[in-house]
């Protein structure tokens, strides 16, 4: 019931009806359950697969808006890796190396 709980928050953040993108990031920067999970969930939601990098985090950053804080972002950025990779195994071999360059795109675009 728990994992169903937290895909259907997932579902209802992905689709962000009338929800404030800035609150959304929030939650899902979180370091502490149900708010991972529902993470995970989230970014596994998008389809990413034959996507560039730069593409997939535009779809990604669409849907909510980066919190300020840099843990924060870095756990966002993990998720994002993982997910990107699994779906682009033939492009990046290692989450690794998707993260660091998801995370330097991400500072590079922030004033």
């Amino acid at each position: 019931a728990v994992v169903s709980t937290q895909s259907t928050g997932a579902n209802l953040l992905y689709k962000g009806e009338k929800l404030n993108k800035t609150k959304i990031g929030e939650y899902l920067g979180e370091n502490r359950e149900p708010n991972l999970t529902v993470l995970r969930r989230f970014v596994e939601r998008f389809e990413f697969a034959k996507m560039d990098i730069v593409t997939a985090l535009r779809a990604f950053l669409g849907k909510f808006r980066l919190p300020g804080e840099a843990q924060k972002i870095d756990r966002m950025m993990e998720e994002f890796a993982v997910v990107y990779c699994e779906a682009n195994s033939t492009v990046y071999s290692k989450s690794d190396t998707c993260y660091v360059l998801a995370f330097s795109i991400i500072m590079l675009n922030t004033s």
